[in-house]
């Protein structure tokens, strides 16, 4: 049995990885330490404004890093886009 716990309000949103697209920016909305599993929605940019997949249980090991906002998950997502486009550059 889960035992899902609401995130602090500092981690409402984290990234994970993806094989195709990078990072995907996530809403948490819940997390079980003892399973150690999170309960999230992968969000996408729709026009001006996000929308969300349906929620999905994920392992609390895929989360790269968690934010307060939506703004800050995807500045953050863009960093590590263009962390990666820089070790690629380099690496040739």
């Amino acid at each position: 049995m889960r035992n899902w716990t609401t995130p602090h309000s500092s981690a409402k949103y984290a990234l994970i990885p993806h094989p195709v697209q990078g990072y995907l920016v996530v809403a948490v909305h819940a997390l079980d330490p003892s399973s150690e599993e999170a309960y999230v929605s992968i969000q996408g940019a729709v026009g001006d404004t996000h929308g969300y997949h349906r929620p999905q249980v994920i392992p609390i090991a895929d989360i790269l890093w968690m934010a307060q906002t939506t703004e800050a998950a995807w500045k953050q997502k863009r960093r590590f886009e263009e962390q990666d486009r820089e070790v690629e550059q380099a690496n040739g």
